[in-house]
């Protein structure tokens, strides 16, 4: 017979008793039955992963600021006067400080800044450590939450800047400055 069991109060069942497809990375093994006295998931301490994964973005998003300040220098960049080249900016800019986890309660980390990503004077990025290790001591499992796929978090709101940024109907974005020119 096929497994049968609750997540979160929602019954479900697979083919078989070792379930890998409910969460991203989450693997269950079923061995027995329990009823009346649920099983808890929790999670690894995700602290070296977080920093690992956010040494990584700013390293990714300082290459990108990089490049944009290069092309839109006022002199010699080719992109000086292009309207989505500054909207890329402004977004840049924003980063840190935007909301990508909308319905965390008090105290749970909501921002990227809340993971210590920061911005410097000169538009460029760095990992605030201190930060971020008090946001992991605070809350690991809202900073777990960030990074779960859905609506909200930090891949959704990469991807949705990404496709707010790419989108070529809008003249004040670079794929629209593409289609433009």
């Amino acid at each position: 017979r096929d497994a049968a069991f609750k997540l979160d109060g929602l019954a479900m069942t697979r083919p078989s008793n070792t379930i890998a497809d409910l969460v991203p990375g989450l693997s269950l093994t079923l061995s027995g039955t329990n009823p009346g006295a649920p099983a808890t998931i929790r999670f690894a301490d995700p602290g070296a992963a977080v920093a690992t994964f956010m040494n990584d973005l700013v390293a990714a998003l300082n290459e990108l600021a990089g490049e944009l300040k290069t092309q839109t220098d006022p002199l010699s960049g080719d992109l000086a006067r292009d309207s989505g080249a500054r909207a890329m900016r402004q977004a840049f800019g924003q980063l840190a400080g935007s909301t990508v986890m909308p319905g965390a309660i008090a105290g749970d980390p909501a921002t990227l800044a809340d993971l210590g990503l920061a911005t410097n004077r000169d538009g460029t990025f760095r990992l605030d450590s201190a930060r971020l290790s008090a946001t992991l001591k605070a809350s690991p499992e809202g900073v777990a939450a960030m990074f779960t796929t859905g609506l909200h978090g930090v891949y959704a709101s990469f991807d949705k800047l990404a496709r707010r940024l790419t989108a070529a109907s809008d003249p004040g974005t670079l794929a629209g400055s593409l289609t433009r020119l």
